[in-house]
């Protein structure tokens, strides 16, 4: 059973994937179509978004100093690293 630690993990690191995964995907849509200001805008507001979200992140492990590793959700510390652009 997961503590409340262990789900604050756990979201932190869905919803960090979530926001890459848009990042991507509006990447990707700028592949297929000619570009426009509001689409460069939108890439720009969900990597501002990812970036929020990291630092926000950070602040609350830090401040409950929870560890990186947990065994139950597969949790390695390489995995918060941050690689934003």
């Amino acid at each position: 059973m997961l503590n409340k630690y262990d789900l604050l993990l756990e979201y932190f690191y869905k919803e960090r994937n979530r926001l890459e995964n848009d990042i991507e995907q509006l990447q990707e849509n700028l592949r297929y179509r000619r570009v426009s200001s509001v689409d460069c805008l939108e890439l720009i507001i969900a990597k501002e978004r990812l970036s929020a979200f990291l630092e926000y992140s950070e602040q609350v492990k830090a401040i409950l100093k929870l560890r990186y590793t947990d065994k139950y959700v597969g949790y390695r510390e390489e995995d918060f690293d941050e690689k934003t652009e």
